[in-house]
């Protein structure tokens, strides 16, 4: 039989009016339980606890109601019911079931039903800790070093951070570039620690950060994470342009999902979220690229969401426009229009501009169009360093429209910590989305990228001695030229880490201010906000604690300031995109199919430290129709050598 509306509400009516009365209902029915030492009353039920039968991963609804306001959760048979007073789904299912131990799951407070009482037990800390995991520090700066394995009820050993994810339907594009995301250190110790983002009101941001906490708690009770919630409130914010049996290309979620989670989290909402290296065949792209945002707030905002994976590159435009023959007849000539910022140079407009960018977008040759002498397809292999030539600061790149011939040279002027490349593999012609099976060739070690970065000049005067800029020049710095004289002034200024470790509190605490990014400054307010004082005799710690986490924040800030000037990248991880499901191989611990996305930690070192900033590429551009095959995400933890990548598949 069908429920009807008005029963619904009042049955959520009723549930808020047994909610207020908790207290009372408490005190009453309370009176005859067995009480301990410390005034809280013992639960006889807590042995019926069934931690098989538990599973946090699903929708948090209702199983009578289908709400999710006032849920709980029955540890014995892992069901979840409205409410905990009486006629409640819950009241009810204890009584009629016999099960008597509940959990809020918003709230992570343990109760027996129906006679009303709290539960407090030590018993139940890894319930909750499955719940909603939580991260220390010290438990922070081992994640990326941790060998140890988890194990979870049934007996199954899990590496955390490198835990299954389900396919919930077409969703293996998702959780690729989820594990991709949270193995790049600085902005996965953000999402870890809940206090930092427990008051914005975007819900992708929460159960991205759930979803992450999962896949490196090692407390679980299984091992393997199924992310759907975190699928529905991508749907729901998305529009359902990433939903459940839908496709879609990682690179195109890494986008939007940067940009939802940096507005989500109250930045402003004009930092970038396209790279101006666009391909040649996406025209559409290719005019998003011009946009130019030069003010101060678009850098500010770019902290800890797109930090990691910001960096700055010239972009060099001659256009040309195509007059047509009405203007001919008009004796006009568009190119003369010139804009602010524009010269003419004969035919074509000349502009130049520095922007941030967020990826990389690395165009593969064509395919040559004839069989080898055994009548087979010919597949070539092209080596990164031959795709990379297109930012080398000389290459010229075109792109034709119906209005226009455009050129662009491309010039890196500060690369990122973690560097994100995009292998362009698709093209739409007028009757089929065409994919490129070249096999691209990389490095997984020691990626070199200093033939591609171009120092800006002013970057040199940072000792005032004007050998490198004009002091009578009045012109106003670049975006590089900024970002440039700030980091080789604080890579000048700053500590090595035996110094650090010899500095006082209050040392330690002006060092963060001054170097650390807003992740270290927001770890720093937390340190500073906690209790340092025993409950029982009021003294203080001595601050031995409180100084092992400022020397941990302190090390994460030295280290990163060393890095600034490093160019040298490793393999972090890759994503892949294969023809076809079913045939996907793996070649050299990398799978074989179209390199989605490619992220890396560097290796590179500046002043004998060692740097372990990262590079990150990304995959094929386009979208891609249903009958493509699932991706792959692979973490590279072995030594040197090479890597391919192909397509599987014609």
């Amino acid at each position: 039989m069908k429920r009807k509306a008005g029963e619904l509400e009042n049955s959520v009516e009723n549930s808020d009016a047994y909610a207020e009365e908790e207290e009372e209902v408490i005190d009453e029915e309370n009176s005859g339980n067995v009480v301990d030492g410390n005034g809280r009353v013992k639960c006889p039920y807590l042995d019926t606890i069934n931690r098989q039968a538990i599973d946090f991963d699903s929708e948090k609804l209702c199983s009578v109601t289908l709400t999710n306001m006032n849920v709980y959760v029955c540890l014995v048979c892992g069901k979840y019911f409205q409410g905990r007073g009486k006629m409640t789904p819950a009241y009810t299912h204890s009584v009629q079931a016999g099960h008597f131990v509940f959990m809020n799951l918003h709230s992570g407070r343990t109760f027996c039903l129906p006679d009303g009482y709290e539960v407090l037990d030590s018993s139940l800390q890894d319930v909750q800790s499955c719940l909603s995991p939580t991260f220390s520090l010290q438990e922070l700066a081992q994640l990326s070093s941790n060998t140890s394995l988890a194990r979870d009820v049934h007996g199954v050993s899990y590496l955390p951070g490198f835990i299954g994810l389900n396919n919930l339907n077409c969703t293996d594009y998702l959780n690729a570039l989820l594990h991709a995301l949270a193995h790049v250190a600085p902005f996965r110790d953000y999402w870890l620690q809940n206090d930092h983002y427990a008051l914005t009101k975007s819900t992708v941001a929460h159960q991205f950060g759930l979803a992450l906490r999962k896949m490196w708690s090692g407390k679980n009770f299984k091992s393997t994470v199924s992310p759907q919630e975190l699928v529905q409130e991508l749907s729901v914010e998305s529009k359902k342009r990433f939903s459940l049996g839908q496709r879609a290309e990682c690179l195109d979620l890494l986008v939007w999902l940067l940009g939802t989670l940096h507005r989500g989290l109250g930045k402003a909402a004009n930092a970038p979220i396209t790279a101006p290296a666009v391909s040649n065949n996406n025209a559409s792209a290719a005019s998003s690229s011009k946009t130019v945002r030069p003010n101060p707030a678009a850098d500010q905002a770019s902290s800890v969401v797109y930090e990691p994976f910001q960096g700055i590159i010239e972009v060099t435009t001659l256009t040309k426009r195509l007059v047509s023959s009405a203007e001919e007849l008009r004796g006009q000539d568009p190119a003369t229009q010139l804009r602010p910022g524009e010269t003419l140079e004969g035919e074509w407009v000349r502009s130049t501009t520095q922007v941030p960018f967020t990826y990389l977008s690395l165009d593969i040759p064509a395919c040559p169009l004839f069989r080898d002498s055994e009548g087979g397809l010919v597949i070539p292999q092209v080596p990164l360093f031959e795709l990379l030539k297109k930012f080398d600061g000389s290459t010229w790149t075109d792109t034709m429209t119906s209005e226009a011939h455009v050129r662009r040279q491309y010039r890196i002027l500060q690369l990122p910590r973690y560097l994100i490349l995009h292998l362009v593999r698709f093209t739409r012609n007028n009757f089929y989305l065409e994919k490129n099976p070249t096999i691209v060739t990389f490095p997984v070690k020691n990626l070199e990228m200093k033939e591609y970065l171009q120092v800006p000049a002013a970057a040199g005067d940072v000792e005032g001695d004007g050998s490198s800029v004009d002091k009578n020049d009045k012109k106003k710095p670049s975006l590089g030229e900024r970002k440039a004289r700030e980091e080789a002034r604080m890579l000048q200024s700053c500590p090595s880490l035996e110094q650090v470790s010899a500095m006082s509190n209050t040392a330690l605490r002006q060092l963060i201010v001054k170097f650390g990014a807003d992740l270290h400054k927001l770890q720093l307010q937390a340190v500073s906000s906690a209790p340092t004082a025993f409950p029982t005799t009021g003294k203080t710690s001595g601050g031995a604690e409180e100084r092992a986490q400022l020397l941990i924040i302190a090390q994460s800030v030295v280290e990163r300031v060393q890095l600034f000037g490093a160019t040298k990248y490793d393999l972090l991880s890759n994503i892949c995109h294969g023809s076809d499901a079913s045939s996907s191989s793996t070649k050299g611990g990398i799978t074989v199919g179209d390199l989605n996305m490619l992220l890396g930690q560097s290796s590179g070192a500046h002043k004998g430290k060692a740097k372990t900033s990262a590079a990150a590429g990304s995959g094929a551009s386009g979208v891609v129709s249903s009958s493509t095959g699932g991706h792959s995400s692979n973490s590279n933890s072995g030594g040197g050598g090479g890597g391919a990548d192909s397509t599987g598949g014609g």
